[in-house]
């Protein structure tokens, strides 16, 4: 079984560097172009099936490859961003400023402690992992999931048997395609392609 993670192509919160969260952030026109490019670069593959977070910057690449390739989308909650609470909308620089005493206690709690009204990264974690466990259960041979990086970071590290505090060293930029394939040993990180 192949799969696809990829992240939705850009929004101006992102050139901000600003937590995007929950909030329905559209893209920007590089973001567009970047979601068109994905769509090329999937065109070769069999897709069986689209999954995707129903949050607008998603949405609008999952809806392309599902017309693309004329296959069902389904749209998932399980697959949004980290519901970041009251920092949404803020920078990480800011909340370090601000709340670095939140952000220790969160480390040191091994990410059990959620953000301030919002949820853990192993809540995180443990939603994308189900939704995973779900699309494995129909035996595709092709899937792409449409997401957000801070999930498929999470996911990444579940799969991989990494920990959470190293989700960092993965670069996924907006509009990057993560080939993930699955083996008798477990998955493997095949290829993770920028799209410039």
């Amino acid at each position: 079984m192949n799969v696809y993670l990829v992240r939705h192509g850009r929004t101006k919160w992102n050139v901000e560097s600003r937590i995007q969260g929950l909030r329905d952030i559209e893209l920007d026109d590089i973001g567009l172009v970047q979601s068109q490019a994905v769509v090329e670069k999937l065109k070769q593959v069999p897709i069986d099936i689209v999954y995707s977070s129903p949050l607008l910057r998603a949405q609008v690449l999952s809806e392309m490859l599902s017309k693309q390739h004329q296959v069902v989308l389904h749209l998932d909650e399980r697959w949004r961003e980290l519901h970041a609470g009251d920092f949404e909308g803020w920078t990480w620089a800011e909340v370090e400023k601000h709340h670095l005493g939140v952000l220790k206690a969160i480390k040191q709690s091994n990410f059990t402690i959620p953000l301030p009204n919002g949820e853990s990264l192993n809540q995180l974690q443990e939603r994308a992992v189900e939704a995973f466990q779900e699309v494995l259960s129909h035996q595709y041979q092709n899937v792409v999931i449409v997401s957000h990086g801070g999930t498929i970071k999470a996911l990444l590290c579940a799969l991989l048997h990494i920990p959470l505090e190293q989700r960092d060293h993965f670069m996924i930029e907006n509009g990057s395609i993560i080939h993930l394939k699955q083996t008798s040993d477990g998955w493997i990180l095949h290829s993770i392609e920028h799209i410039e």
